[in-house]
């Protein structure tokens, strides 16, 4: 597993109308535990893939899974903690 310094939504309380404020110039990876909507997680995926910045999600979200990522053909690994 890679270890990656990132910025946290809760730094904008996971506001979707400032999620270009997370996108800084020396970090690479978000990350988010919360949305809105399906509309704002839709938002940030294509700011993730625009600005090529990785992203972690703070909890087990199945509905984001469903919903969301299968528009990138993407897969979530998840990593149960004990």
């Amino acid at each position: 597993m890679t270890h990656k310094i990132g910025v946290s939504g809760s730094t904008i309380l996971s506001n979707p109308d400032k999620f270009e404020d997370l996108f800084l110039e020396k970090t690479d990876h978000i990350e988010i535990g919360e949305f809105p909507d399906e509309i704002a997680v839709n938002h940030f995926l294509d700011l993730c893939k625009e600005k090529k910045h990785s992203f972690g999600i703070h909890y087990i979200v199945m509905k984001v899974n469903m919903i969301c990522l299968k528009k990138y053909n993407m897969n979530l690994n998840m990593h149960g903690s004990s």
